[in-house]
């Protein structure tokens, strides 16, 4: 059997961080006013739930950034499942709107992990012939999440909102042992 090569191991998981990342979004959208309804959240909670995603992403990916830089890529890479992966499960228990801003804070700490390490580690791994191949396949996975996203958020918000979340947990855990 052929030794899988670093680079497509690189690729691989972080097409899955990537999807992991912008899934959770896309498919909580769908489920805003079944978590409104059940928390007895109002409109402006409920739109805390989504902006505090992107306002964390937007101020820390480039500081996660250079952090990397100094301390491994991959080492923050890794921290990023975990702490997406405990985030999620907190927000998956949330008693209240504010309980559920305030874990989704903790969920996009580790999405910023993610998206900050994502394209540097796969610049690292692929040469400049092959790059473009590489950041286009974790492109394409990107775009793929952001159309799975309500179709996956729709069928789980059936069984409960609070699986948006759930469903996180086992993915991440993988991601996390896959990128170890």
């Amino acid at each position: 059997m052929k030794k899988i090569e670093y680079k497509w191991i690189a690729l691989s998981c972080t097409s899955l961080g990537a999807f992991f990342s912008v899934l959770s979004g896309s498919t909580l959208i769908i489920a805003l006013p079944n978590i409104m309804k059940d928390l007895h959240a109002d409109m402006i909670t409920i739109m805390w739930t989504v902006m505090i995603y992107m306002l964390a992403l937007t101020i820390l990916v480039p500081s996660f950034g250079r952090i990397a830089d100094m301390y491994g890529r991959k080492k923050l890479y890794i921290w990023g499942f975990i702490v997406f992966t405990f985030g999620s499960l907190l927000c998956g228990f949330s008693r209240s709107g504010l309980q559920l801003i305030l874990f989704r804070l903790v969920q996009s700490i580790g999405g910023a992990l993610l998206v900050a390490n994502s394209a540097p580690i796969v610049a690292d791994a692929f040469s400049k012939k092959e790059l473009g191949k590489a950041m286009g396949i974790n492109a394409m996975v990107i775009s793929i999440a952001s159309i799975a996203g309500p179709i996956l958020g729709g069928a789980l918000v059936n069984f409960g909102w609070r699986n948006i979340f759930f469903i996180n947990i086992p993915i991440g855990i993988f991601g996390a042992l896959w990128a170890g």
